[in-house]
């Protein structure tokens, strides 16, 4: 008679999944406060979670002592990177199981965290109005580029100068940044003559440095020194500018709110084309998804200048 598999003896060697995220978050953000944030966890319960997981594979994941920051292990690294493939896997998985059993109304959506919250968010309820059975789910991205097999997203928020996968890419909207600045500052200033930037701080995104580089060195005030301060995230920029830091050389498609309520104000009439543009990307075998089509459908309906 056949042997019947081992799988009492195999289980002793599955972690739990639990485990297992613990330890791809803490090892993906160098960070156990920011793994707990995301998982929605306290820090003490990841730690547990780590240490949990270290005692039954007899190995140390992560490096005991470093000066900054969280390191792993030779072997942590080596676990790392199957463990993220293996939870990729079986999040794509579930993922196309349970939208396969559920007449494609749920749909997970790859988005950049700022145009998510200040674009997107804002305007998600009209989808609502108009197909309230669908369901999203957001998975939000810190300025990384979507994953080649998408992982478990039916769709994603890119930007990019020009399409550079085989998949189905929309553009959205061009990517326009604009000048804007508090009332105080503008008018303590004589902001409306671009050549008086030379006179306060320039408040910017790293990634918008090039384009605003390239613009003063070609503007009527070439030459002249500018002062810069350079933050990672667009919420940070716009709170500078609210506070009256500087002026903000940002997208004008994200600060709507501030606009709209007189926070900040344009000094001046400029535009700064950025090379990246806004696209709608998914696998090209995804396009018969019912839901995809109804959310792709509402998001082209939309007035991109509104």
């Amino acid at each position: 008679m056949p042997s019947s598999p081992q799988f009492p003896q195999s289980r002793r060697l599955l972690p739990s999944t639990k485990a297992l995220a613990a330890f791809e978050a803490v090892a993906r953000l160098k960070s156990f406060t920011r793994a707990a944030s995301e998982l929605s966890l306290s820090q003490s319960a990841v730690s547990k979670q780590i240490s949990a997981l270290e005692q039954q594979l007899g190995l140390q994941l992560f490096e005991s002592k470093r000066t900054h920051g969280i390191g792993l292990t030779p072997a942590g690294a080596q676990y790392f990177e199957n463990v993220r493939r293996i939870l990729a896997d079986l999040s794509a998985t579930t993922a196309s199981l349970i939208a396969s059993n559920n007449d494609m109304r749920s749909l997970r959506l790859g988005v950049p965290a700022s145009f998510g919250s200040r674009w997107l968010i804002p305007r998600i309820g009209r989808l609502f109005e108009r197909e309230p059975d669908i369901t999203i789910e957001f998975a939000t991205r810190m300025n990384t580029r979507l994953e080649p097999n998408f992982a478990n997203l039916d769709a994603s928020i890119e930007f990019a100068p020009e399409p550079d996968t085989n998949h189905v890419w929309r553009q959205l909207m061009p990517w326009v940044l604009t000048a804007v600045a508090s009332k105080d500052l503008t008018r303590g200033y004589d902001l409306e003559k671009p050549e008086n930037l030379s006179r306060v701080s320039i408040l910017m995104h790293a990634s918008d440095v090039p384009l605003w580089n390239e613009w003063s060195a070609s503007a009527s005030a070439g030459g002249t020194s500018f002062k810069t301060v350079v933050f990672e995230t667009y919420p940070m920029v716009f709170q500078a500018a609210v506070v009256g830091l500087g002026v903000a050389i940002a997208p004008a498609a994200l600060m709507e709110k501030e606009l709209a309520s007189g926070e900040l104000v344009k000094p001046f009439p400029l535009e700064l084309k950025s090379p990246n543009k806004c696209y709608l990307v998914y696998p090209g075998d995804r396009s018969g998804r019912k839901t995809l089509a109804r959310f792709e459908d509402w998001l082209f309906s939309l007035d991109l200048g509104a």
